[in-house]
């Protein structure tokens, strides 16, 4: 696949998720109550977010590819979560 398709609304940004991004999926993911109703068990560590960003871009690369972007609040540049698309 090419460059990663960005897109931008006027509060939002949709953007790749990278590995800076890790630190801010943990929060997201490793709370609880939000996790409750996500479907998965909170992260423990920061390391499985490190590996959720690596997940997240292999799914670039499967025959059958799947999208995850990161919503970047545009205002503060605050990671606020994602959301993706799959084939």
């Amino acid at each position: 696949m090419g460059d990663f398709p960005t897109l931008e609304t006027d509060r939002l940004i949709l953007r790749e998720i990278l590995a800076a991004d890790a630190p801010a999926l943990f929060a997201i993911h490793g709370d609880a109550d939000a996790m409750r109703w996500f479907g998965t068990d909170p992260m423990v560590d920061l390391q499985q977010a490190e590996q959720l960003v690596e997940t997240f871009a292999a799914w670039r690369q499967m025959p059958n590819p799947g999208t995850r972007w990161g919503i970047q609040r545009k205002s503060d540049s605050k990671l606020l979560g994602s959301c993706g698309l799959f084939r």
